[in-house]
């Protein structure tokens, strides 16, 4: 009868210890896929974040540009590029952009852009034909297609495609000095850490007069 009762016990003794070993492995598991989970949401918040920040320097960038003339209204020059006297504060026709190229960011008075440090951008300008405007050709058509191109310093590339033409409304000849809203954006941070902020903006449609 004791016997019997010692080989009971024992029995028992190496369940409980099958069910504790099974116990941690489920756990183990649970564990790591719910740190997966935690990580690829972190990774997906990073991104979407960094795309929306490339975007806003695109767009800000992309509406610089398409303000300027079509063609350089001083010279009537068709060379690709700033004029030897230009600098970006004056650049006065959209192809004076081509090339160009800056990291960190900056503005048109040549001042960094707060919040993007180690992000960089660059342009490049092209003419396409009018019927197919992703052929780039040798010629003048009417056309060019602008090209604003963002990375982040984690290395994702962001890039913004806009045609600029001969008749757009940026062409008409305003009838006097007018200032008019070409981009709004706007930007909600929390706490004094860029990396917690998120932006949007729209290029706005005006008429010149």
């Amino acid at each position: 009868m004791r016997g019997s009762l010692q080989s009971s016990c024992s029995i028992r003794r190496a369940f409980t210890l099958l069910e504790a070993t099974l116990s941690i492995v489920i756990v183990s598991v649970m564990l790591c896929a719910a740190m997966s989970l935690i990580s690829a949401y972190g990774r997906t918040r990073t991104s979407r974040q960094d795309l929306g920040r490339a975007m806003l320097l695109a767009q800000q960038l992309m509406s610089e540009i398409v303000q300027c003339s079509y063609s350089d209204p001083t010279t009537g020059s068709t060379t690709f590029g700033p004029e030897s006297s230009e600098t970006r504060a004056n650049y006065d026709d959209v192809d004076d952009y081509n090339g160009l190229s800056e990291s960190p960011p900056v503005s048109r008075s040549g001042t960094a852009i707060p919040g993007f440090t180690g992000w960089s951008r660059s342009v490049q300008i092209s003419y396409v034909d009018p019927a197919t405007p992703t052929t780039v050709v040798s010629t003048d058509r009417g056309v060019k297609r602008i090209v604003v191109t963002v990375k982040s310093p984690s290395g994702k590339v962001q890039t913004l495609t806009a045609l600029r033409s001969t008749s757009g409304v940026y062409e008409h000849v305003p009838s006097a000095q007018t200032t008019y809203t070409a981009w709004v954006g706007v930007t909600l941070q929390t706490g004094t850490s860029t990396s917690s902020s998120i932006s949007s903006s729209v290029d706005t449609v005006n008429l010149v007069p």
